[in-house]
């Protein structure tokens, strides 16, 4: 029988890895070295409820209960949207910050400038932060500029990639594409992190890295003013000046969305594919490819595969 001040053991050591931090501890050598070293079972949950994944954890619960309770509102706030007039118009969007990701979208908006006018398409881009305080609060900028096209009237299809993806099959028809789509009744297409006899698979674990979504519709329309209003209703300046980092007290915009496609139970109108792989038409250079370098040359090296990449599909 263990009490708060029992010895730890190798047991106490591994429940307190599921039961405070959810997960199974790294390896052996964490259980071995918990077991040796903490003084008592409540040494230990201390220790555990010091570290800055507890506090991550603990944040990310408080968050979902409170964007859980700002969306129920939302779904009756933004209900008395209606569809729009559906317009062939496919807006082409990329966004990135001043700082850091410029270089980037430098290189990627070239050869996307050039598939959206081999295809008529439009093509908009920004650069810096429209609500936040750091450069890694770009991240919110799409959601800002879909909601901006929402007032501006646009009733077409807005085609988001991130600054570091490139479309990278020329000849794809993105117009006979997204017009089946939104003939089955289909207002989004996203890329799905897992495919479906995988385990982990949730039909709302997306990447948001390239999507595709139908403004005309009323339920596109509600879920995007519900998105802006996460950051715009539920945290204030104070709250961006304090996010510094990556993991910080405002959810990330990947999160969001899928709360978003939950509460609006947008399944029956999402269409599922592999749109960031060679099989799919965007090609993104994810930060993973160069995780033994400096964020330095790590950049470096995805601005020479981007242009790589381009040139390859494009031309100079």
């Amino acid at each position: 029988m263990h009490s708060l001040d029992s010895r730890v053991d190798e047991t106490a050591v591994r429940f307190a890895y599921m039961y405070l931090l959810g997960r199974n501890p790294e390896n052996e050598a964490v259980v071995q070295n918990g077991a040796a070293f903490e003084r008592n079972i409540r040494q230990l949950r201390h220790d555990v409820m010091q570290s800055a994944e507890w506090a991550c954890t603990i944040n990310q619960q408080v968050q979902d209960r409170m964007i859980s309770s700002y969306l129920k509102c939302a779904i009756e706030k933004f209900s008395t949207i209606n569809d729009k007039g559906a317009s062939g118009e496919i807006m082409v969007v990329q966004t990135a910050d001043a700082e850091r990701y410029s270089g980037l979208l430098a290189i990627s908006s070239q050869f996307n400038r050039k598939y959206a006018d081999i295809h008529g398409l439009g093509y908009q881009s920004y650069v810096g932060v429209k609500r936040g305080a750091f450069p890694h609060h770009a991240m919110y900028n799409r959601i800002y500029m879909l909601n901006d096209l929402i007032d501006e009237g646009f009733s077409g299809w807005v085609v988001y990639v991130d600054a570091d993806a490139i479309f990278s099959r020329p000849d794809f028809p993105i117009r006979s594409y997204l017009a089946s789509l939104r003939d089955d009744g289909k207002i989004m297409a996203l890329h799905s992190v897992y495919q479906k006899d995988d385990p982990r698979y949730d039909w709302w674990n997306i990447n948001n890295g390239a999507f595709a979504i139908d403004l005309s519709s009323a339920l596109a329309q509600n879920a995007v003013r519900a998105w802006r209003g996460i950051y715009t209703d539920l945290y204030s300046m104070d709250d961006y000046r304090q996010a510094s980092s990556w993991d910080s007290i405002i959810i990330n915009d990947q999160a969001s969305m899928s709360s978003i496609l939950r509460h609006f139970n947008m399944e029956p109108h999402v269409h599922l594919g592999d749109l960031q792989s060679t099989a799919g038409f965007v090609t993104q250079v994810l930060r993973a490819i160069c995780d033994q370098v400096s964020p330095d040359q790590e950049m470096e090296q995805r601005k020479q595969q981007l242009m790589s990449i381009g040139q390859a599909t494009y031309g100079n």
